[in-house]
């Protein structure tokens, strides 16, 4: 009984299910008390959702858009993990050619296909929870999703990149 399977599954923490075959994800997955972290991305049943994000206007005007001109570099590197690096640094917010305040955040450049996935799949589901922006900064979305980044790689200017910007945690969970 894959029900009773999985409720025992108590101390999960971590699931990798990224680029695998799956159609569907068990309902009791979604309840396990210790899971903090799931990829299911670059799997069929992810299709039909990141074509519908990425494709649907409303959805992508829930995330802005950023670009590496509002960016300035502050030269200390985040760390890295399975689909890309992140680096801190400072947004410059601007509302016409007004500057109205620089927000310290996190960019993660996101590198090709990982054991976590396609990054398409995870920018189309930071596309559709949309970000913290939008909402005041309530606590109820993606941790730290406040802008999707598109830029063109400075080795390569044919080639568009991708990154999420994303708020700064403190520094006491370095």
């Amino acid at each position: 009984n894959d029900e009773s399977i999985i409720s025992n599954m108590k101390n999960l923490e971590l699931l990798r299910l990224g680029g695998n075959r799956l159609q569907f994800i068990h309902d009791d997955l979604w309840s396990l008390p210790k899971l903090t972290w799931m990829t299911i991305s670059g799997n069929p049943m992810t299709n039909k959702f990141k074509s519908e994000a990425l494709s649907n206007i409303p959805l992508k005007n829930k995330v802005p858009i950023a670009t590496m001109k509002e960016l300035q570099t502050t030269g200390e590197y985040l760390g890295k993990g399975a689909s890309g690096k992140v680096e801190l640094y400072n947004w410059i917010r601007r509302s016409g050619d007004n500057e109205f305040g620089q927000v310290p955040v996190a960019l993660k450049i996101i590198h090709g296909v990982t054991s976590d996935g396609n990054p398409e799949d995870e920018l189309a589901v930071y596309m559709a929870v949309g970000s913290k922006l939008e909402v005041g900064m309530k606590a109820q979305h993606v941790v730290g999703c406040l802008a999707i980044m598109e830029y063109h790689d400075i080795n390569d200017s044919s080639q568009i990149r991708s990154g999420v910007l994303m708020e700064r945690l403190p520094s006491y969970l370095d």
